[in-house]
């Protein structure tokens, strides 16, 4: 599902410096931890194979920064979010 609340211009769009970031909640970090990092998963295929520039809270948030800081600092800084939604 995509949401486009405002127009976004090419200009926008290029001075992004992530292609997508990724966002769970703890519970399901296990989950994307094994997608994106575990046994060479997709991580290394869409940033070295398809020069895609990921952000992965466990390795691109900064320390020390509450969490919701570091969440809106990403959602300004990439073209896509990518949430996983669970109960």
């Amino acid at each position: 599902m995509c949401f486009d609340t405002e127009k976004i211009t090419q200009n926008d769009v290029s001075r992004r410096r992530y292609s997508s970031s990724f966002l769970c909640s703890e519970n399901d970090f296990q989950l994307m931890r094994d997608i994106f990092m575990k046994y060479n998963g997709l991580t290394p295929i869409l940033e070295e194979d398809h020069s895609f520039q990921l952000v992965l809270h466990q390795r691109d948030f900064t320390p020390g920064v509450p969490i919701l800081a570091n969440i809106a600092d990403v959602v300004v800084k990439s073209r896509r979010m990518i949430m996983l939604l669970s109960k």
